[in-house]
């Protein structure tokens, strides 16, 4: 199967590119030359996916490449996915669901839905999405993929019994193949009196 590992749209229908900080805030701007932060949490999820199952996975990032709707649409409907996995905030839902909603619409595709909002708001995000992962993600939607049963998959809406932490020995190097940590890096970056560095 075809998993497609995807970072929030980077131009919403307002025009406003995304600034998606990984499990913390996210912020936007109608400036399309600003920076975006390194997914790591999705980063990490994609190569544990690469790592523990046998299905082609393919990592996407729309706020790098700043792609609009239609743009991301066209992106990942060229690989054509079985599932989606999205990391979502409420700045970004609006967009993100309806990206993801048209996925859908064209493969069949199953959505798998993680990140702050889906968390903070799973009733919500599951009259859309056919899976709402809580909290730490990684593990969990590793479990939806190798094919595990879900009433049983701790993390996974609406079982809110939380798994523990995982154990970050157990990780393999972040997403670095589909998209590269040094493309986030912008040294002279204004907002930021530091380059990003992702060892």
């Amino acid at each position: 199967m075809k998993v497609a590992v995807c970072n929030s749209v980077g131009i919403d229908a307002e025009g406003y590119a995304m600034i998606h900080s990984p499990s913390r805030w996210t912020n936007s701007t109608r400036d399309h030359s600003i920076f975006t932060y390194y997914p790591w949490q999705l980063a990490y999820c994609s190569s544990i996916l690469k790592r523990d199952t046998n299905h082609e996975v393919k990592f996407f990032d729309g706020c790098l490449e700043k792609w609009d709707h239609d743009t991301f649409v066209e992106k990942v409907s060229d690989f054509g996915p079985d599932y989606l996995v999205m990391d979502c905030a409420t700045r970004t839902i609006e967009a993100d669901s309806r990206f993801s909603k048209e996925i859908k619409k064209r493969f069949g595709t199953q959505l798998i839905f993680c990140g702050p909002h889906p968390t903070t708001f799973p009733e919500e995000v599951s009259e859309y999405a056919d899976h709402v992962v809580l909290r730490e993600y990684e593990m969990v939607v590793r479990d939806i993929l190798q094919g595990k049963n879900l009433p049983d998959i701790m993390g996974l809406w609406p079982n809110t019994n939380i798994r523990p932490p995982l154990d970050v020995n157990d990780l393999p190097l972040p997403e670095d193949d589909d998209v590269s940590r040094l493309a986030y890096g912008m040294p002279g970056e204004p907002s930021s009196e530091y380059l990003e560095i992702q060892a």
